[in-house]
């Protein structure tokens, strides 16, 4: 395939999809535990400059905000309302990822469920809208208002990885190979910290520290880790030129996320999911 094309999804594969982010989504709220300061947020970030949240730190407020998000989700899986269901996600998401950042509690992790949310929701509405009114957007959407979804999904999280690449190579002057070596410190400060503190994931930080010291000693190696992982996410975009060109795409950007999980336990499971429902999943379904 030589143009970036939307694929030719079955109606299986719309459903494995929503299936498949529904499940994603319940995970995420699940793991969610109440964070809730008294005081103002310390450094308010995007909503949260413009309007007072400061009712979400109410306790009965994120309950019913969990509550919301699971009705959704089983919405959602059932494409049942599901552009009700879309806005119920997104603006659930958006607002508990902006009150918890405002207050430092950034976790990365949660942040590709709100925008393919986000970007599913958006496309819907841009779908619906050159329906009603006859607009020719015929280079923004699809030819149904599922794949038009799943495709502003996959674009969105594509411009993610890619924008995640080109940040480390701009952040570090385009050394990012060149300094990559020095990660591995975190990692001996993680474990010793996991050793005075313990924790669940103190034997996965042990089995991360041993690893990272056989490899000290060869930093070309870990050189080679931390080139391959940036250009999986450089070249993410590639993916858009066709369903198996993204499907390897997708195997590559999980491997990295594994890679990651192994050597610095960082574990981003939300995103090795969502690329295993867009990027993997769908063209098993013929």
């Amino acid at each position: 395939m030589t143009a970036i094309t939307v694929p030719s999804w079955s109606s299986d594969a719309f459903t494995a999809m929503r299936i498949g982010f529904a499940f994603v989504a319940l995970v995420s709220i699940s793991r969610l535990q109440f964070f809730r300061p008294r005081d103002r947020p310390t450094a308010p970030v995007g909503l949260a400059r413009l309007v007072d949240l400061s009712w979400m730190s109410s306790g009965v407020v994120f309950a019913w905000l969990q509550r919301a998000v699971i009705v959704a989700a089983v919405c959602y899986a059932a494409d049942v309302l599901t552009v009700y269901a879309l806005a119920v996600l997104a603006i659930a998401f958006l607002l508990e990822l902006t009150i918890r950042s405002s207050y430092g509690a950034v976790n990365h992790g949660d942040h590709i469920v709100c925008v393919v949310a986000i970007a599913m929701f958006t496309g819907v509405l841009t779908w619906n809208a050159a329906s009603t009114f006859n607009w020719d957007l015929s280079r923004l959407i699809a030819s149904s208002r599922e794949a038009t979804a799943a495709w502003w999904a996959i674009e969105a999280v594509v411009a993610m990885y890619f924008t995640s690449g080109l940040t480390k190579v701009l952040a570090t002057g385009g050394g990012w190979i060149r300094v990559s070596p020095n990660l591995l410190l975190s990692v001996h400060r993680s474990a010793h910290l996991s050793h005075l503190m313990g924790g669940q994931r103190q034997a996965a930080v042990e089995r991360s520290d041993r690893l990272s010291r056989r490899l000290s000693g060869r930093r070309w190696l870990v050189r080679v880790v931390f080139a391959l992982g940036l250009f999986t996410e450089l070249v993410a975009p590639i993916g858009l030129f066709g369903e198996w060109v993204l499907l390897a795409v997708g195997l590559g950007l999980i491997a990295l996320h594994l890679a990651n999980a192994t050597l610095l336990t960082i574990r981003f499971d939300a995103w090795a999911l969502v690329v295993l429902v867009f990027f993997v999943i769908p063209p098993f379904f013929r």
